[in-house]
């Protein structure tokens, strides 16, 4: 039907405005521009975060590039930006378990995952990566072309960067607390020990709790026999082998090369180590 002829037709202004409403109502809506992965990315840099979130709710995610889609996780992520990350998910499996590399970084490629560790991402980013399909237990970091370049696992990192909240969440999550992921079949407790000499009892006890409570053992071995008061003795971690100990460490253990956590702390000369663990009944 032509309208404006409809609107001619009709007498008075009654008839005017009607035929202008429907006009308005008929005529084609201007669809508003979206933003190119290089303006999203130039809002993101510029910490333009409002209206970096609006752009990016009128773009489906699965329209930006996996470089841009990273770049900007990357960014949402290290400055704890939930609103934003939120709007990046969901993507394909494949994007949240690929890595990536950054200029801190250049080495090292990170899972998203394992930059949110890094980064002390909030529990909560870590729940939205994981239950978008990031691999909890760490997934084979692929280059570029493919290939895998290592396995890493998050609860690994957490606890060798003694990052306590993000241990939590990816416990809480279902992480393993006792990763397949490291040579030598290395444990927590291992990774735990260098720091733990630095760290006082009020420090270090909910690392202890949080690691027994969800399935570590206390006396746990890696690929070479050596349990985590093993470790603890040879570095001299006073904090960590008292906690050990107190929950049941045995101090009769040896190691495949024979050698137990008085002997580790005799060779190291740790002589405070020594009395405490004669004290809770080691033997020579």
């Amino acid at each position: 039907m032509d309208l404006s002829r409809a609107v001619r037709t009709w007498a008075g202004w009654p008839g005017l405005v009607l035929g202008l409403l429907l006009l308005a109502i008929l005529a084609p809506v201007q669809a508003k521009p979206v933003a190119t992965d290089a303006q999203l990315l130039e809002m993101a840099r510029q910490h333009l975060q409002e209206p970096l979130r609006q752009a990016l709710s009128q773009r489906p995610v699965a329209t930006l590039s996996r470089p841009t889609w990273q770049s900007l996780l990357a960014l949402s992520l290290m400055r704890r930006d939930l609103p934003t990350l939120q709007l990046l998910l969901p993507r394909p499996a494949a994007d949240l378990n690929a890595s990536f590399s950054l200029r801190e970084f250049p080495e090292a490629p990170l899972t998203p995952l394992l930059l949110a560790v890094i980064a002390k991402a909030e529990p909560e980013a870590i729940r939205l990566l994981v239950q978008s399909g990031a691999r909890i237990d760490g997934a084979d970091a692929v280059d570029d072309a493919g290939s895998v370049a290592r396995k890493t696992a998050p609860l690994r990192l957490a606890v060798l960067l003694q990052r306590l909240p993000q241990a939590e969440a990816l416990l809480a999550l279902g992480a393993d607390p006792q990763p397949q992921d490291a040579p030598g079949g290395m444990t927590l407790w291992q990774e735990l020990s260098p720091k733990a000499a630095t760290l006082t009892p009020e420090a270090l006890d909910p690392w202890v709790r949080l690691l027994l409570a969800h399935g570590c053992p206390v006396d746990l071995a890696d690929g070479r026999g050596r349990t985590g008061l093993m470790h603890a003795a040879r570095f001299n971690s006073l904090a960590l082998a008292r906690a050990l100990l107190e929950h049941g460490a045995r101090t009769d253990l040896r190691d495949y090369e024979g050698q137990s956590a008085l002997g580790a702390a005799m060779q190291g000369g740790h002589q405070d180590m020594v009395d405490l663990l004669l004290v809770h009944g080691a033997l020579p």
